[in-house]
């Protein structure tokens, strides 16, 4: 987990609650050129259905494109 924080390859989907952030799901994902590969996404059973997944898919291939790939070669 800290290798893919330090490599910007771990995303989470948070929402504001009444008593601080709500976890919605995470991601880790991971670049070995020229492969791209999703090694977990967990949403919580009251988040699926509402683009929590979609969206952390979406910051994940945005990522690999532009930077991630870059952060795996160091």
């Amino acid at each position: 987990m800290h290798e893919h924080i330090r490599r910007s390859t771990a995303l989470v989907a948070a929402s504001e609650g009444s008593s601080g952030p709500d976890l919605l799901g995470g991601l880790l994902f991971g670049v070995k050129e020229p492969t791209h590969h999703v090694d977990w996404l967990v949403i919580p059973e009251q988040a699926r259905g509402k683009g929590v997944g979609r969206a952390l898919m979406a910051g994940a291939m945005r990522r690999a494109v532009s930077g991630a790939s870059e952060a795996n070669r160091r």
